[in-house]
């Protein structure tokens, strides 16, 4: 057919054209051929379009597509040759007449208006797609994206991947504007052309894709006329008509343009200014629903003012309640027009009811929504992404890519992370997209996520939704959330997460979307039909008793009227008809599933078997998907066309609908009304022969991909399978499930599956496969107690010890036998329960010490092996925390027993907890030089066997209990910040926010500046509130109070009372539950405050009571401080009396005291000396020793400054000041209170400042005048 004269004619990024002569007809022919030989199944589809749409169109003004060939392999299509000029050529780059112009516009509605009678929408209207022939000929090209149906674009990706063209895209066509794409868009485009063939520019021009979609959605050109006093008024209205934002404001019908140019013309023709009514004749007689919201006026300012805090910074949840149907969907999808403006990012995902043992089903379809936003982006933007996310998840990348596999286009592939714990399992994957919610919401792009209908949303979604929300480092995010009210009570999960929501005053709003008034779906009637408001009123009543105003009920009786010729078009009166009496009677049913199910009823029987299989695999599908499901066994890009032929009438006749990459369903109505058509036992065949296929045909790669859909189409059918070996499979394939779902925290699913798999196990599978049975009954063991489902986790515990081969095979379900004990306070029985499995294993506590001569020799032990020890060291490392709750001297046993163990057997993973506690017992009995061995022993266990799931722990260990008696204390925070950040990224939040606390307490008690240190307490309070870690807010919040009162923000300042603390309520409380731990905190910060705020009376009472409970801080940096403050409040006592025997008992105390201290200092001068020496300076100034106190009050000073403690530097200058006024030396006192005043201003201690300023004010009027003024 081709002649040996062949030319490139036009190269696109696609395909290529060339230009060639018909061999038998000498005629020059256009031959189209794509660049790929493999092209994906969307560029094919892309590609085939022109040919699928145009082929049997009788329109002449079109370019014929001749036939579809291959050549070289490549998809290729033989087209019509026009030798013309483009519209822009002929018209914008040429100077024609006015009325040539009308002449070829004419010319081009009269072609436009037969497509759209054929019902096709071209899509890319533009002045390159319409051709003019020498002899002045109009052909419209190009309908490579044309379509047949009406579509709504809800996707907010990329605006250069948009289809069509961008300078003349309708606001519609966008996705910005929450309307069905129709032929009206083409009319939009058609009003750019004309508006640049009159003016020679674009109504809107931009180098910013992004600020052209805004202009195109709210902004309005300057009309023609304005530009070119020469263009006839009305012909300029008429173009801009046609550019109205909203379709209902523009012709209705290329043929109603037509008519109008028609008389313009002829007025013309007549040298007369056109002077007429546009659109007179504009009538379409297609039925149109205006794609507006009617009664919603009130909700939809409540939604568009959310978003505009959200711009301002704010995190917020906006909740939308009604029944299906009623338009929550169309009231969100509102929104997409501000999100343009602000330049924000929009995603969205829906649960579906078939789906709900999907983990984060909803929240996965968000988040591939936005991943597929980015994938549009350039290069230069992807990288930058990948950078910003890398930095954000850290090691975790793979927890992304593991339920986004597309993530990994961006950032590359990713290590496997760390197998944990379940507790910990779900506190990474929650931190890890809090961490990435927090990069995409930004000023510079507020984030909304809508998720729809979580009535049937998974426990897991729901605690991601608290974590996304519970975070008060998150900014610019608004998160909607729609459920059904008619389906949500208010003990349903969704309703019981938002209450503990509101109880963290988070920002959260809900609009109750009811159905439409009588009034405004009168409104919405008139406005279709065009009619007066008085001539609907029966039509309206008759309506609303069918759909009570339900506003998709609405549309679908409505179309159903017209369809059925009920609602008809009337030409000669050109007014829409109906007959009352004839809808009446024809009965039409109230129930919106049973009209669709009529509906699907009239398509085709091979679509209505296609969309069956569609519904059974949930509200979304793809081709690809329905393609491994259909009876053809071919996958092919060709078969991907047969099955989108055999959807389309459900395409056209809006039942479903295209959704990116993908297919929807229009409603859930819809899909329930395709699944109706089939009985129970025909859903649960089809269910199985989906599962059964997808087995078969889901290539190896794919698999994790598919397993919850393959898993879940066999659970549906499960009274089906009869065969063992697929019992078999399948119960492997739920297995399999469940522990995926596990991985993803999401524990009620996990646990379905396993107990799915367990039910089609036999009895005589513990001889077959033991193995498998073992994992399986302990891994279900495990997730029934995160459940909280106690009787099957005693079930699957019991099964396990019934059936063990061996006491090691036990070791796991004792281990959550344990830590059920301990989570229902029976700590005591945990301890029993470890013993007895110790017992078990033959393993007994040692009551000796065990010698070590070698202990850093340790690290080159061999690995422990032999499975009984093993077994212990974890039974071990799980009690000897209860141990060391309860039972002292069992907790050192313990630690003596998990030593020498190691020793004797070779080490694990779980030495280093036991060497670390055992590090931690040294040091607290004195033996500083072992017990810093044995901590830095602990870190180097964890290393060598990259344990990085127990770092954070054994870190905080070390750092809080060991590091600090042989180094400078401020070098722990560093390495505490570390161990915070560890913590997190393993999901070990319990250490973490020991970290935490303990980071920020170190950091007071090594000087760090008040208001830097003020912001810390508040992050950490706030992710701690965050990860719900009540015990550690206690364990903060005493100190906090503390450093509050100390920069002068509560008004009794001796009272830890405020915003963080209320030591009248919960300082009781502590004492009662005998929580040594933090009765000792508090009152060890009320010992400082009084001390320091000169209140000897009530220091010397709170460092008794710090005394009482001083075992709650043995072993770290509180201890010393105690030592410090308690001796100090000592001598402050001695000095107020008078009786000799009480004063020398006070100072035996504080000698013994000082020998510790002096201890101390001997190992870690930099955290001790200092101390000892100004308690030392007191001790000479209450003897009377002033010459030898006026030099250790010195020393102690330069200690405090070459420490680097600014509190304790300032303390020894103040107190060195009153020594010399006491001694009536006032210059030298001057010299020492000025710079405790200064010290204690760069601390900012502003309470201290009013002290001094009262206190001292005849030595400090020259240094701090101001202070005195103030005063």
């Amino acid at each position: 057919m081709v002649a040996d004269s062949t030319k490139l004619f036009f190269e696109g990024d696609n395909s290529l054209i060339y230009l060639t002569s018909d061999k038998d007809t000498g005629k020059p022919i256009l031959l189209k051929v794509m660049r790929k030989s493999h092209p994906t199944s969307d560029e094919l589809s892309l590609f085939l379009n022109e040919y699928a749409i145009t082929k049997n169109l009788p329109i002449k003004g079109l370019r014929k597509i001749i036939g579809r060939v291959t050549i070289d392999g490549k998809p290729a299509l033989w087209m019509e040759y026009v030798e013309a000029q483009t519209f822009k050529q002929y018209f914008i780059e040429q100077t024609k007449s006015l009325s040539e112009l009308l002449e070829v516009m004419s010319e081009v509605c009269g072609i436009l208006g037969e497509i759209h009678q054929h019902n096709i929408i071209h899509k890319d209207i533009n002045s390159n797609n319409i051709l003019i022939t020498p002899d002045k000929e109009v052909k419209i090209i190009d309908f490579g994206i044309s379509t047949n149906i009406s579509v709504k674009n809800t996707r907010l990706g990329n605006p250069e991947s948009l289809e069509g063209t961008l300078a003349y895209i309708s606001p519609e066509q966008t996705g910005r504007m929450n309307r069905m794409v129709d032929y009206r868009s083409d009319l939009y485009s058609l009003g750019v052309t004309f508006y640049e063939a009159l003016t020679g520019m674009l109504p809107f021009e931009s180098e910013d894709a992004l600020e052209l979609v805004h202009a195109h959605l709210a902004l309005t050109a300057k009309p023609p006329y304005q530009l070119d006093k020469s263009i006839p008024r009305l012909l300029s209205d008429l173009v801009m008509k046609l550019m109205s934002k909203n379709a209902e404001d523009r012709y209705q019908s290329a043929l109603g343009i037509k008519a109008d140019i028609d008389k313009i013309k002829e007025a013309l023709a007549k040298q007369k200014q056109p002077d007429f009514k546009l659109a007179t004749e504009d009538f379409s007689g297609k039925f149109q629903i205006p794609q507006k919201l009617y009664g919603r006026e009130k909700e939809l300012d409540l939604l568009l003012k959310s978003y505009d805090r959200t711009c301002l910074g704010s995190t917020e949840l906006l909740l939308i309640e009604g029944y299906s149907g009623v338009g929550k969907t169309a009231l969100v999808h509102e929104i997409h027009k501000p999100i343009t403006e602000k330049r924000g990012y929009f995603i969205e995902g829906k649960f579906d009811q078939f789906q709900r043992n999907v983990p984060y089903f909803a929240w996965i379809q968000a988040f591939k929504d936005f991943t597929n936003q980015l994938l549009t982006e350039d290069a230069e933007s992807l990288e930058r992404w990948k950078t910003k996310i890398l930095q954000a998840v850290g090691g975790n990348g793979s927890i992304l890519i593991e339920v986004i596999p597309q993530m990994a286009l961006i950032i590359g592939d990713q290590h496997e992370v760390l197998e944990l714990g379940p507790s910990e399992a779900s506190n990474r994957f929650n931190l890890v997209f809090q961490n990435f919610v927090n990069v995409i919401s930004k000023k510079e792009h507020p984030l909304v996520i809508f998720i729809d209908d979580w009535q049937w949303a998974d426990s897991a979604s729901l605690s991601l939704l608290e974590t996304l929300l519970d975070n008060k480092n998150q900014d610019y995010l608004l998160i909607i959330t729609a459920y059904r009210g008619n389906e949500v009570t208010p003990t349903h999960p969704f309703m019981m997460t938002v209450e503990e929501l509101a109880k963290q005053k988070l920002a959260i709003q809900t609009i109750q979307l009811g159905n439409l008034k009588t009034d405004d779906l009168q409104k919405l009637i008139t406005d279709s039909l065009l009619v007066n408001k008085a001539d609907t009123a029966e039509l309206t009543q008759l309506i609303y008793a069918k759909t009570q105003g339900n506003a998709y009920f609405v549309n679908q009786i409505l179309q159903t009227l017209y369809e059925k010729s009920l609602l008809r078009f009337d030409l000669a009166s050109r007014q829409w008809k109906w007959d009352i009496g004839q809808i009446q009677a024809m009965n039409i049913t109230d129930n919106v599933v049973d009209l669709m199910t009529e509906k699907v009823k009239q398509l085709p029987e091979y679509t209505q078997n296609t969309l069956k299989y569609a519904a059974c695999i949930g509200n979304r599908f793809s081709l690809s998907t329905l393609a491994l499901v259909d009876d053809d066994e071919t996958t092919t890009e060709d078969n991907l066309e047969i099955i989108k032929e055999l959807i389309e009438p459900g395409l056209v006749e809006g039942l479903i609908s295209p959704y990116g990459k993908e297919f929807k369903f229009a409603h859930d109505r819809v899909q329930q009304a395709v699944y109706s058509l089939t009985s129970d036992l025909e859903s649960r065949r089809t269910h199985l022969k989906i599962g059964r296929l997808m087995v078969e045909r889901v290539p190896e790669e794919e698999w994790e991909n598919y397993l919850f859909e393959i898993v879940n189409q066999f659970n549906l059918a499960l009274s089906l399978i009869e065969e063992p070996a697929e019992k078999v499979l399948i119960s492997q394939i739920n297995q399999e499930a469940g522990q995926k779902a596990k991985i993803s925290a999401a524990y009620k699913p996990a646990l379905n599956y396993f107990e799915t798999a367990i039910q089609l196990c036999q009895e005589s599978d513990w001889q077959t496969n033991y193995a498998r049975m073992l994992t399986l009954y302990s891994e279900a063991a495990q997730v029934a107690f995160l459940r909280g489902d106690f009787d099957k986790m005693n079930q699957y515990v019991q099964t396990v010890i019934d059936n063990a081969r061996v006491i090691t095979d036990t070791v796991p379900v004792y281990d959550v036998k344990m830590q059920y004990h301990i989570a229902q306070g029976d700590q005591q029985k945990a301890i029993e329960v470890g013993l007895y499995v110790t017992h078990l294993l033959e393993v007994p506590l040692i009551d000796v010490q065990p010698q070590v001569n070698d202990i850093e020799g340790l690290i080159n032990l061999q690995e422990m092996t032999e499975p009984f020890k093993v077994g212990a060291m974890q039974i071990l490392d799980s009690v000897i925390a209860p141990a060391w709750t309860l039972n002292p001297q069992l907790f050192q046993r313990l630690c003596y027993t998990m030593v020498d163990l190691s020793v004797r057997y070779g080490d694990s993973p779980s030495s280093a907890v036991g060497y670390a506690f055992y590090g931690g017992l040294l040091c607290g009995q004195g033996d500083i030089e072992n017990g810093y061995k044995f901590g830095k022993l602990a870190m180097q266990v964890v290393d060598k066997y990259y344990a990085k799931d127990i770092k954070s722990k054994v870190s905080n260990l070390y750092i809080s209990t060991v590091m600090h008696w042989r180094e400078p204390a401020k070098a722990t925070i560093k390495p505490f910040l570390e161990a915070v950040q560890i913590g997190l990224e393993t999901g070990d939040v319990e250490f973490a926010c020991y970290n935490m606390v303990e980071s920020s307490h170190f950091q007071f008690l090594t000087g760090a500046k008040l208001e830097a240190l003020s912001k810390k307490y508040d992050d950490n309070r706030t992710l701690i509130k965050q990860l719900n870690q009540e015990f550690h807010l206690l364990y903060l919040s005493p100190w906090q109070q503390m450093l509050a009162n100390l920069k002068g923000e509560n008004e009794n300042p001796l009272a830890l009372q405020g915003d963080f603390f209320d030591e009248y309520q919960t300082l009781p409380l502590f004492e009662a539950d005998n929580n040594v731990m933090l009765a000792f905190m508090s009152y060890q910060a009320k010992t400082i405050l009084s001390y320091l705020l000169h209140q000897p009376d009530q220091a010397y009472q709170n460092a008794l009571q710090a005394e009482k409970y001083k075992e709650g801080g043995i072993g770290m940096l509180y201890q010393p401080t105690h030592n410090f403050f308690y001796s100090l409040s000592l001598i402050a006592q001695c000095i107020q009396l008078t009786d000799k025997d009480a004063i020398a008992n006070l100072l035996e105390i504080v000698n013994q005291n000082q020998e510790e201290l002096q201890k101390w200092a001997s190992h870690s001068p930099a955290n001790a000396k200092h101390k000892f020496t100004l308690v030392l300076a007191e001790l000479l100034n209450l003897s009377g020793e002033h010459s030898e106190a006026a030099n250790y009050y010195d020393l102690a000073i330069d200690g405090a400054k070459e420490a680097r403690i600014v509190y304790e530097e300032a303390l020894a200058n103040e107190l060195a000041g009153a020594f010399y006024i006491q001694i009536g030396k006032p210059k030298y006192a001057k010299v020492y209170l000025a710079e405790a005043y200064s010290l204690y201003q760069t601390w900012g201690c502003s309470i201290k400042l009013k002290d001094m300023a009262s206190r001292y004010e005849l030595y400090l009027d020259k240094v701090m005048p101001t202070a005195f003024q103030a005063r």
